[in-house]
């Protein structure tokens, strides 16, 4: 099957990049008159009366280094906050002279970025986007629409070993669809796998009390329970829901959306997730 086209390849890709960002809407949620609970170092949702108010630090934006510099476009980028690069290093994905989208990671020394290095192992003359590593750093989740797999854009992995990675491994039929499946993330609190797709819809979203038909070819919110991959209802809309992304101990998950009520285009939202269940969207 055909790979989505550039239109739908650059949404997908937009969103992931502003939920990697997401964390920076905890800026707005940290406010003093707003705030019941907060979250810090070693503290996770402490009662404010019973701990002394504090900032939340965050500095206004900068660049990662002149070794990240490139006239290409670099776009899908995560930094671990588990396993044994936790912090240090960056992985993103880029296009090639070719035209495709390849994988590529920098290391931090210090303060300082390496330059970029492809992940030779992993990418090919089809597209390869969206890494994520698990929580501890085992595994590389990343989408491609490489030839093996079950069509369109799909969810692969790939264990870490002493070289650097492994051969990868297409998560099949289970997940993975003739439709495209992407931007795969580890939820820290449950180890289930959280992603984006644009197949049919199998269950009717909730979307502001509305009931949505069934999907025109954007994407939604899914999650893999016992039962195979469901949407996650409480979280998909009739427009574009995309980029799963979660806080370190996974009690929040960000993502990006398209839908109504927005400041227009990929608008930043979150959700708490109890045992796996995410509740309303803010």
């Amino acid at each position: 099957a055909a790979a989505m086209n550039r239109s739908r390849l650059a949404t997908v890709a937009l969103g992931a990049a502003a939920a990697v960002c997401a964390l920076g809407a905890a800026a707005w949620w940290a406010s003093a008159e707003r705030l019941e609970f907060y979250s810090g170092a070693g503290v996770q949702n402490a009662s404010a009366a019973d701990h002394e108010a504090r900032d939340i630090l965050w500095r206004s934006p900068e660049k990662l280094g002149d070794a990240l510099d490139s006239e290409s476009d670099s776009f899908e980028s995560s930094v671990p906050s588990g396993g044994p690069t936790a912090n240090n290093e960056l992985l993103f994905a880029r296009v090639s002279a070719d035209g495709d989208t390849d994988l590529y990671s920098a290391e931090r020394v210090g303060l300082v970025w390496s330059e970029p290095r492809p992940l030779a192992a992993l990418n090919t003359l089809h597209n390869e986007q969206s890494p994520r590593l698990s929580p501890e750093g085992a595994w590389l989740y990343f989408t491609s629409d490489r030839p093996g797999g079950e069509g369109g854009l799909d969810l692969w992995r790939s264990p870490r070993t002493s070289g650097g990675w492994g051969e990868a491994e297409n998560l099949g039929p289970a997940i993975n669809t003739r439709a495209d499946e992407a931007q795969g993330v580890i939820d820290p609190g449950t180890g289930a796998l959280w992603f984006a797709s644009n197949r049919e819809r199998a269950v009717e979203p909730v979307d502001e009390g509305e009931i949505a038909p069934p999907s025109d070819g954007g994407f939604d919110l899914y999650h893999v329970q016992r039962s195979g991959a469901e949407m996650v209802a409480s979280l998909s809309s009739l427009a574009d829901d995309v980029a799963p992304a979660f806080s370190p101990v996974g009690d929040f998950v960000y993502f990006a959306s398209a839908r109504e009520g927005g400041a227009g285009g990929m608008d930043l939202y979150r959700a708490r997730v109890t045992k796996g269940e995410a509740g309303a969207v803010r």
